[in-house]
């Protein structure tokens, strides 16, 4: 955006909104709300759902998908341009960076500045975190009106954030030497927040430096008798240290020290975290709003990078600290209370320990630690110890009243109160995009610099664009998949990498030497969470695999027959999967879908039990059964429905009918294929990959086809080549259920040689054959009758027949017959004008 018309907009304080110098007032408290709540998303899309509760709460309008739309139009006309707002999917999107949003501006600040302090740098750290407090005003700390009055939680959530950022503040100017200035600042952030502990703890530092240890130490009673008055608590551990400190008369810790030594132990990242920002901000909401939030996804999804980053962005807030149990190693659930003392470490030295070993409730033990405390536990891979950690959680949380839990998993805890982040893909390229537009994307972004970390030099250019889309599209977004696969390119060129993922499962196999033996290859992801599986959710996840196009309970049901999963349970089995981050809602209501890599590591499955083709059988029976009774309705009023049925089983009929290898096979009917191929959407492309794929069925599969001619003629069947029709109508012939007459017809053609004089004879007579079950075929076929009359019309000329045939082909042809079933296909009448010198009507001499 251009630096004059730049949009900018204030909501720590009055609101105002501007360009360059003019000021863009936004009246109505409607309007206002809607023009705040898109702001504080900086730039990032609002859903629909979120906007209407924020601007209208419990007092809904009768449309309220209407009525938002028409507050938009107003908010654009307002803001002076009709792209102030843009409409994205499912929401909408304020078009302003967010730095020009003060609210998010500050909290980047904060971000900087406290890393800067953590690092050692109290001047960088002064600078950033000075502006950042200014922003406020002269009341840090006081929840923005503006945006309480739509998102009180964000408002809560940046009112925290002040306050600790004046306390970050106050700890770089003490390590500067400035303690004037932080006990002043510190005096006026307790006059209005007396009980926030780490603000008092620094007060009694700056007045120590200044050798007014008696105020110090007044401090520290007041601040004791309030938590005693407001909360029923005794001061913190850092409290307490200040305290003895300063009866000790010890010097104080450097102030910078102290905030790096915060309770906690998450760890350091040792890469940069891409991606995922719009799943960031929602934890960072859920957490303001709640005490329980899981991050949910498959493995290799990026569940522990993300909530480690969200939990180290915000571990400030926590004064007790931010503690991450990793749950991966445990094994028994008897002992994920023993994980958690182990991982927060144990209060009271010797006697803790000892009540603990006497009591033996880790239970009771963990309320002692945690109770009255503000602290957040990161409890990381709960999956395999659901049930336990479910039940830890939920006591821990209902009594230790300051406890906030950030957990993730494969499926979620189902506790009370918990909100959840189910995790996709990352952002993927559009097929069409370019270079600059690609590399946007997070799933790029991602293999990029993980790619450039072991060949220097590599980017994404118009050379290896296409080789980028296909990785970072065929491994489905999935970070983990990103990783090992730009690894792999310290010994393979890009081609050979893209080439290769057609067998992922052999080539992603080289993980870092210190991650879990389960996260070291792709394969040891997908099949952790197999094994998490019940034997009937494995049969389900393994036979729906082999569905390209998706999912639904009745094509679950069709390739889970023959099993011991009763049809009953497919509904709740399907839906079990979903919580198990094994299958996806479609957007389509009713059917889900797998990631290509899960499809493909069930197929894999399916193969070495043996029984993949009897399930690619069960497959190609349901869909031709499909097929077969909605091709009817694309001629009548059912033609909507039909249309929908078949274009969201295209892939999956397509792929079942395609991969048959059995010789005992037959050609399923194909005669309306082309039509439900056009009528879908999917072009005349369908009816050439139906034409090499050659789909084929088994005999007891297909529906009864009496009264139908399976295979069009030669030119339909085999695209005009009398040996491509041979193939086609060879197995055609043994479909069940077809007149006895007609199944001679459809093997005459199989006879018919591609050419040559040395087969004029056996030619003739396939010729007779089928003059002759023409006219046994009675009345009850006309069309098929037809086809075959102008069969042997045509070899009738072939042998000199001539245009002596003409009136001959319009003859009835029998009794029973209407006189439209008499008439020979245009194209049949033609062919003899053509073959005597003539032109056919309606075509051009000479041409």
């Amino acid at each position: 955006m251009d630096g004059d018309t730049r949009l900018r907009v204030t909501l720590l304080g009055a609101f105002q909104a501007s360009r360059g110098d003019a000021a863009l007032p936004v009246p109505g408290a409607r309007l206002l709300g809607l023009a705040v709540r898109l702001a504080l998303a900086g730039g990032r899309a609002v859903e629909q759902g979120v906007l209407v509760d924020a601007i209208w709460a419990e007092d809904l309008p009768a449309g309220p998908a209407h009525a938002l739309q028409a507050l938009v139009s107003r908010l654009r006309r307002t803001l002076g341009s009709a792209t102030a707002v843009a409409q994205v999917t499912g929401g909408y999107r304020l078009d302003v960076d967010a730095a020009d949003v003060d609210a998010m501006r500050f909290e980047q600040l904060t971000a900087v500045g406290r890393d800067r302090l953590r690092a050692g740098d109290p001047n960088a750290a002064a600078a950033v975190l000075g502006e950042a407090v200014a922003l406020w005003g002269d009341r840090p700390g006081a929840e923005p009106t503006v945006v309480a009055a739509v998102a009180p939680a964000a408002a809560t959530r940046l009112a925290h954030a002040s306050v600790e950022a004046v306390a970050d503040l106050a700890a770089a100017e003490l390590t500067l030497g400035r303690a004037d200035a932080a006990a002043a600042r510190l005096t006026a952030l307790l006059a209005e927040h007396p009980v926030h502990e780490r603000a008092a703890a620094l007060l009694m530092d700056a007045l120590a430096a200044q050798g007014r240890q008696a105020e110090a130490l007044a401090w520290y009673e007041r601040v004791r008798e309030t938590l005693a008055d407001v909360l029923g608590t005794d001061p913190g551990a850092a409290l307490r240290e200040r305290h003895l400190r300063l009866l000790r008369a010890e010097p104080p810790a450097p102030a910078a020290d102290a905030a790096r030594t915060r309770p906690g132990n998450l760890p350091a990242p040792l890469t940069s975290f891409i991606g995922r920002d719009d799943d960031l901000a929602r934890i960072d909401t859920l957490l303001a709003a709640g005490r329980l939030v899981t991050v949910l996804g498959p493995g290799g999804a990026g569940k522990t990078r993300l909530a480690v980053e969200a939990a180290r962005r915000h571990r400030h807030e926590y004064r007790d600290g931010a503690w991450m149990i990793d749950l991966a190693s445990v094994t028994e659930p008897a002992k994920v209370g023993a994980a958690v003392l182990a991982g927060i470490g144990p209060r009271g030295g010797a006697m803790f320990e000892a009540r603990m070993r006497v009591e033996g409730d880790e239970l009771d033990v963990l309320v002692d630690r945690l109770d009255d405390r503000q602290s957040l536990l990161l409890v990381d891979n709960c999956e395999h110890l659901i049930d336990a950690v479910a039940h830890l959680v939920a006591a821990l949380l209902s009594r230790c009243s300051g406890l906030r839990v950030l957990a993730t998993s494969r499926e979620p805890l189902a506790v009370d109160g918990e909100a959840l982040v189910p995790l996709g893909p990352l952002a993927l390229p559009g097929a069409d995009d370019g270079v600059e537009q690609a590399r946007r994307a997070a799933s790029v972004r991602l293999f990029t610099e993980r790619a450039a970390a072991v060949r220097p030099g590599f980017d994404v250019d118009e050379t290896t664009l296409p080789e980028v889309r296909r990785v970072v599209r065929g491994l489905d977004g999935m970070p983990l998949a990103l990783e090992l696969a730009a690894a792999r390119l310290r010994t393979l060129s890009l081609p050979e990498l893209a080439n290769g993922l057609s067998d992922r499962f052999r080539l992603l196999t080289t993980g870092s030497r210190t991650a879990l033996p389960r996260h070291r290859t792709l394969r040891a992801v997908i099949a952790w969470s197999w094994e998490l599986l019940g034997e009937h959710e494995r049969t389900v996840a393994e036979r729906v695999s082999i569905l390209p196009g998706g999912v639904t309970s009745a094509s679950a049901t069709a390739v889970c027959a023959g099993t011991a999963v009763p049809a009953a349970e497919i509904p709740e089995l399907l839906a079990g999967l979903v919580d198990r981050s094994l299958l996806q809602l479609a957007p389509d209501p009713g059917r889900y879908r797998m990631l290509e890599t899960l499809r493909e590591y069930g197929t894999d499955r399916l193969a070495e039990t043996g029984a993949l083709g009897t399930v690619r059988d069960l497959a190609a029976g349901h869909f031709a059964e499909l097929m077969a009774r909605y091709d009817p309705r694309l001629r009548g009023p059912g033609q909507p429905t039909a249309m929908r049925v078949i274009s969201a089983e295209y892939d999956n009929a397509l792929a079942a009918l395609r991969r048959r290898p059995e010789p005992d096979l037959v050609l399923a009917d194909v005669r309306p294929a082309p039509r439900r191929g056009l009528l879908a959407g999917r072009g005349t492309g369908g009816a050439r990959r139906r034409a090499g794929a050659r789909p084929r069925l088994r005999a007891r599969d297909l529906p009864d086809q009496s009264g139908r001619h399976p295979a069009r003629d030669d030119r339909r069947g085999g695209g005009g080549r009398p040996g491509a029709a041979a193939r086609v109508g060879r197995p055609a012939a043994r479909v069940p259920g077809a007149a006895r007459p007609l199944r001679r017809a459809h093997r005459a053609p199989a006879r018919v040689p591609p050419g040559g004089e040395g087969h004029v004879r056996d030619h003739r007579a396939s010729g007779r054959r089928r003059r002759r079950v023409a006219v046994r075929a009675g009345p009850h076929v006309p069309g098929p009758v037809r086809r075959e009359r102008g069969r042997a019309r045509r070899d009738a000329h072939r042998r000199g027949g001539g245009p002596d045939l003409l009136p001959a082909g319009r003859r009835p042809l029998g009794p029973g017959h209407r006189a439209a079933d008499a008439r020979p296909a245009p194209a049949v009448r033609r062919r003899p004008r053509r073959r005597a010198g003539r032109p056919a009507r309606g075509s051009v001499a000479g041409r």
